[in-house]
């Protein structure tokens, strides 16, 4: 006890000593603690507390907002998912089950060196009760104005102070917005806007569809912590390396790598479901299309030949198999997603009791395996607009009325989505997209009598 008291001792007058010696800023404030914050739950603790926050929201019906996320590991979840939780996807997953590993470890960095931030203060939590320090990593709370309250509906596309304090992968799903040819940025209108509140977008780039495998790691199992990973495969699959079905937009996807970047080919059923084609022989029709696009991408020598088919990729969609071929069994072997290490699960020569096999095996690692169905397009909902209004149409991808509009040579747009698709609400959110149009249109005519002058 004595030696452990003298180390303690030391490093306490180690941090005075950093104190007289170090300069005003943002980096003094943070060694000016006298001792370590001994308050704060740890980490582990609180990962469970989150994860049943985000399915009692989940359950709740409430609406995700980039201002009112699920739980504090939504926004780190990044642009492709942190949306869809809680809202459009109804799955009962939480957050933190979905974090990859680079996420996992920002999440829990950013809450050991920032545990009374305001993403994480919860009126349930006893920790709440306490005054939020300022820290290195965080900012005070700006005061809203009473006109600024009066404006709830427009706050969703605007970040709280807080978000801007957190790593650029962490906000990303709250100051970006996915749309149909990428990923769209948000920037202030100015003093000039039509609604107090609302951003402009401005296309940026491009981001992995949400439905496209990820070669993310899981991370590794903290003290306490269940790891659990949920395995996602659409059920309309093409059966060759590089084509994939992207069914929020209803076409086939052809993707290959050029010169260090991902090049990218689209091949939609739509054009074929108006020569008359049911749905389904549209689909086989673009697939075919894709499919030829590829083999000329093999002869120009920018892809390879797909490998040649296996037994397992032949009959079975279960993860965790592999047929050895000279000795003709199936082999079940899972990664542990808390070790990182293979577990095998043994050797079979029925591919039925092989398949048995991997399932238990990966429920008894915490995964899950989940087919995504594949909705006919009658079923995915779709309205014609609400009004003669130029620039605005509905957008099945994202599921919301977009409205497009050119400035100063620059693209703007804005998909407004609705809270349900009962007519009040597609009438609600179709009116806000037109607001945010004429604002546009307005700024146009201003920005065109000034280059006049």
């Amino acid at each position: 006890p004595s030696v452990k008291q003298e180390n303690m001792d030391d490093h306490q007058q180690v941090q005075v000593k950093q104190e007289k010696f170090e300069q005003p800023g943002p980096k003094r404030r943070r060694l000016s603690q006298k001792s370590p914050d001994l308050s704060a739950p740890s980490f582990e603790s609180r990962l469970t507390e989150w994860a049943e926050k985000c399915l009692a929201f989940q359950s709740s019906g409430k609406t995700w907002l980039p201002t009112k996320p699920c739980c504090p590991a939504s926004p780190f979840l990044g642009l492709a998912a942190a949306p869809w939780q809680g809202c459009v996807r109804g799955e009962t997953t939480s957050c933190v089950q979905l974090l990859g590993k680079e996420q996992f470890r920002e999440l829990r960095d950013f809450y050991r060196e920032n545990p009374h931030h305001a993403l994480f203060n919860d009126s349930s939590h006893p920790s709440s009760e306490r005054q939020t320090e300022t820290t290195a990593g965080s900012r005070p709370q700006d005061h809203r104005s009473s006109t600024g309250n009066q404006h709830r509906a427009a706050e969703c596309m605007k970040m709280w102070p807080w978000m801007r304090d957190l790593p650029t992968r962490a906000w990303a799903g709250n100051g970006w917005l996915l749309v149909e040819d990428g990923m769209m940025k948000l920037s202030p209108t100015g003093g000039g806007s039509a609604m107090q509140g609302l951003e402009i977008f401005e296309s940026m780039g491009s981001v992995p569809e949400p439905d496209e495998p990820s070669s993310r790691a899981e991370p590794r199992a903290e003290e306490g912590q269940v790891v659990t990973k949920k395995f996602r495969g659409l059920e309309r699959q093409s059966g060759i390396q590089g084509i994939y079905w992207n069914r929020l937009m209803a076409l086939w996807r052809v993707s290959w790598q050029e010169g260090g970047k991902r090049q990218i080919r689209q091949f939609p059923i739509s054009k074929h479901m108006k020569l008359g084609l049911s749905e389904a022989g549209a689909s086989e029709a673009a697939l075919e299309e894709a499919k030829a696009f590829r083999k000329e991408l093999v002869r120009q020598g920018k892809l390879k030949p797909p490998k040649p088919v296996t037994e397992k990729a032949s009959g079975s969609t279960v993860r965790g198999l592999a047929y050895n071929k000279s000795k003709g069994t199936f082999q079940v072997q899972i990664t542990d997603p808390s070790t990182n290490k293979r577990v095998h699960g043994g050797m079979f020569k029925v591919k039925e009791e092989a398949e048995a096999r991997a399932r238990e095996l990966a429920q008894e690692l915490g995964l899950q395996e989940e087919l995504v169905p594949v909705k006919p397009l009658s079923e995915i909902p779709h309205f014609e607009p609400l009004g003669p209004e130029k620039g605005i149409n509905w957008r099945t991808s994202a599921q919301g009325w977009r409205a497009q509009c050119t400035v100063d040579g620059k693209h703007r747009e804005l998909v407004v989505q609705p809270k349900d698709f009962s007519a009040k609400e597609v009438e609600k959110a179709w009116k806000q997209a037109v607001a945010w149009r004429k604002q546009q249109e307005k700024e146009k005519e201003r920005a065109a009598q000034s280059r006049k002058r």
